[in-house]
C-alpha cells in the first residue's frame, strides 16, 4: 500500500485515498502513471523542438545571370535575407552539375564546385551578389551561353549560416536550371534610401 500511494503522489494523480480495490487494479494504475509521464516528457520535447527550430527564410533570385563585371565575365545571382534577423558568418557553395564524355567516350555527369569571389558573409543582413568568374580554369568556361543546356544540367547552391537569434545553425539551397540562365542582363539596384535616413531593400 505503501509503495502504490507512493506512486499516486509521484505521478499526482490526486486520489486523495487509495481508489484502486485491488493489486490488479494498483498495477494498471502504475504502468499507466509511468506512460503518462513518458508521453508528456516526448510530446514537450517535440513540440519545444518543433517551435524552437530557426526558419532559414533565405530568398535566391529567380534568375542566374550571365555577364561582365569589372571587365570580366561572371556568372552572378542574388540571395537576401527575408526575415532581417541577425545571421552570421554565412558561406555559401555553388557545384555545377555538367554532363561530359570521359576519353574513352563513356557518357558522365559530374559535379563541379564553383570558386566564387567572395564565399562567406560576417554579417548576412540584406542582399547578397555571388559571382563566380567564368575564365580559363572555369568548369563553366567552354559553355555556349546562348544555348546552355547543351552541356550544363543545373547548378545546386547551399547557405549555411548562424542565426544569433536561435543560436543554432541554418541551412538552405536553392536549385537552377538551364531555363534560369539569362544571358547578358543585369540584376537591378535593390537598395534605396527612405527620406528618414533607414535603408530599404526590395525583395
Amino acid at each position: 500500500d505503501s509503495f502504490f500511494f507512493s506512486v499516486q503522489t509521484f505521478s499526482t494523480i490526486g486520489y486523495g485515498t487509495m481508489s484502486p480495490v485491488n493489486t490488479y487494479s494498483h498495477i494498471i494504475v502504475t504502468i499507466e502513471a509511468m506512460l503518462g509521464l513518458i508521453f508528456v516528457a516526448l510530446s514537450t520535447g517535440l513540440i519545444f523542438t518543433k517551435a524552437s527550430r530557426p526558419k532559414a527564410s533565405i530568398m535566391f533570385s529567380d534568375p542566374i545571370v550571365v555577364n561582365r563585371r569589372n571587365g570580366k565575365h561572371m556568372l552572378m545571382f542574388r540571395v537576401g535575407n527575408a526575415r532581417g534577423n541577425n545571421v552570421v558568418d554565412a558561406k555559401i557553395d555553388v557545384n555545377v552539375l555538367i554532363d561530359e564524355f570521359s576519353k574513352e567516350g563513356d557518357h558522365i555527369r559530374r559535379f563541379h564546385p564553383l570558386k566564387l569571389v567572395s564565399s562567406r558573409s560576417p554579417i548576412f543582413k540584406m542582399s547578397w551578389t555571388v559571382m563566380h568568374e567564368i575564365d580559363e580554369d572555369s568548369p563553366l568556361s567552354k559553355v555556349d551561353w546562348n544555348n546552355p543546356e547543351k552541356s550544363i544540367i543545373s547548378f545546386i547552391s547551399t547557405i549555411q549560416a548562424h542565426d544569433l537569434n536561435y543560436a543554432q545553425t541554418i541551412y538552405d539551397r536553392h536549385i537552377y536550371y538551364p531555363f534560369d540562365i539569362k544571358n547578358n542582363e543585369v540584376f537591378l539596384d535593390v537598395i534605396s534610401q527612405l527620406p528618414d535616413k533607414r535603408w530599404l531593400l526590395d525583395f
